[in-house]
């Protein structure tokens, strides 16, 4: 049974739906009588599900919908509402939980509207089914509170292109410079935030990590975004989203325990896998971000082997003798 104002004018309005696509409502005052409720209330649920279902027609004193067959505002199948349910869990972890009492609210308050009861109920005691393997709960204890009007005054810039201005520390030490961009787009590496747009002190287009912006101010200046920064063919062609800008055409060998995080996987848009006679595998494709690559290599340690680019082959190359100097003692 219905326990809250909330569930009680959803069911309501589930029964006066189901009326219109009927035989429709003849007198509103002995509807009201029926639920305990004022005319006053019938008419807006009328109003709000003419809103969110269908128009509804008055002929003499019958109401019913001009369109018996328009979409319920209540009604999601499983498939819907499960999207609805990993949505709000990626959301509400992926943000670092920022806003995750707003996205909470907003989740219950719109599963209930569309699905009924018990089925709502099932969906919300089981909102923490779903895990996403980041770091976000590191991230959000060490973050100041600050951060999330940080986050705030970034999308708000961008979705009214808008120019922002902030203080920006380099890294490792606690100078600050001030910094003007217009931001293009957000980028949530394993939990921690970036925004990417073109920085009016560099005149190029840079990443900023939002745990090193502080001050935020929008500026009463509006901006044009290029086109190419307003598809997500940009990022296609980005190894982890990094653009050094340089393409390079990679090829890297893996042995065959590392073969099956590899060939079963997609690594880039590009890739093109092909088995080696030693049980290893072969990956070769085409990007920018030369050391997001060789990042990734260095996961693999001695199970991976580069190719090409030369430039990639110095660069593990130099780092592996740099850790073997760490590990080497002297007698």
């Amino acid at each position: 049974m219905p326990n809250t104002q909330t569930e009680l004018a959803l069911s309501r309005r589930r029964k006066i739906d189901k009326m219109l696509r009927g035989a429709g409502i003849n007198n509103q005052t002995e509807l009201a009588q029926e639920f305990g409720v004022d005319v006053r209330t019938i008419l807006n649920d009328l109003n709000w599900l003419e809103i969110c279902a269908g128009k509804i027609e008055t002929n003499g004193r019958n109401k019913k919908y001009a369109d018996k067959n328009c979409p319920a505002p209540f009604d999601l199948d499983e498939n819907k509402s499960l999207a609805i349910l990993l949505a709000f869990t990626a959301l509400k972890q992926y943000c670092g939980s920022f806003f995750s009492n707003e996205i909470s609210s907003f989740f219950k308050e719109e599963i209930t509207k569309k699905i009924d009861g018990d089925m709502a109920k099932k969906f919300m005691s089981n909102e923490n089914i779903i895990i996403f393997n980041t770091p976000h709960n590191f991230i959000e204890k060490t973050l100041p509170i600050e951060y999330n009007q940080i986050i705030y005054d970034l999308f708000l810039a961008r979705i009214n292109q808008q120019k922002i201005k902030f203080s920006y520390s380099k890294p490792r030490d606690d100078d600050y410079e001030e910094r003007i961009i217009q931001p293009y787009f957000f980028v949530n590496e394993e939990g921690e935030w970036n925004v990417w747009g073109f920085c009016e002190n560099r005149q190029k287009v840079r990443q900023f990590k939002v745990a090193r912006i502080e001050n935020t101010e929008r500026i009463d200046e509006t901006y044009e975004i290029p086109k190419e920064y307003k598809s997500r063919e940009y990022f296609d062609d980005c190894f982890d989203n990094f653009d050094d800008g340089v393409m390079r055409n990679f090829v890297i060998q893996f042995d065959e325990f590392a073969t099956p995080h590899i060939d079963t996987r997609l690594h880039h848009k590009s890739q093109k896998i092909k088995a080696l006679d030693d049980g290893g595998c072969e990956i070769s494709f085409k990007c920018y971000g030369l050391y997001a690559v060789a990042k990734w290599v260095y996961k693999y340690m001695s199970h991976a082997k580069v190719i090409e680019p030369p430039e990639l082959v110095e660069i593990v190359k130099t780092e592996a003798e740099k850790m073997l100097k760490n590990y080497t003692t002297t007698l």
